[in-house]
């Protein structure tokens, strides 16, 4: 996705560098093919001996990305927010296509057999898709 501004903004003096460290960031990040979190980009800062590692510099730093967002100056994609995912419903072109899904979604129960059933819990959304 493009810059977009959907307001003006003009970041104080003192913010500027802060910002500035951010962007550099999040362009080294995605020359990588990757996309950070608000969190893992404030935490590059914090490694990076840019911010202290504080409650009040991850509000603010959060509110500064914000800003930059919505006036264009950071990429609505340059940041992911994976705790939140959009619920859609399935939709499909035809007879066809619904049969073709449910044929690649079609597996055997794995565990039907077994004395033991393992699952394995992580409260981080870092892990997600590791298991696929």
């Amino acid at each position: 996705m493009v810059k977009q501004a959907f307001t003006e903004w003009r970041p104080a003096r003192k913010t500027r560098p802060l910002l500035q460290a951010s962007m550099d960031i999040i362009d080294e990040y995605r020359a990588q093919g990757y996309n950070l979190t608000l969190r893992q980009l404030y935490y590059q800062l914090v490694a990076r001996d840019i911010i202290p590692n504080k409650l009040i510099w991850y509000a603010r730093h959060g509110e500064i990305i914000k800003n930059a967002r919505l006036s264009g100056m950071v990429d609505w994609d340059a940041i992911e927010d994976r705790g939140r995912v959009p619920i859609m419903t399935p939709d499909w072109a035809g007879p066809a296509s619904v049969l073709r899904a449910a044929v690649q979604g079609y597996r055997l129960d794995r565990w039907e057999d077994q004395s033991f059933h393992v699952e394995v819990w992580c409260e981080k959304d870092a892990w997600k898709g590791w298991a696929d």
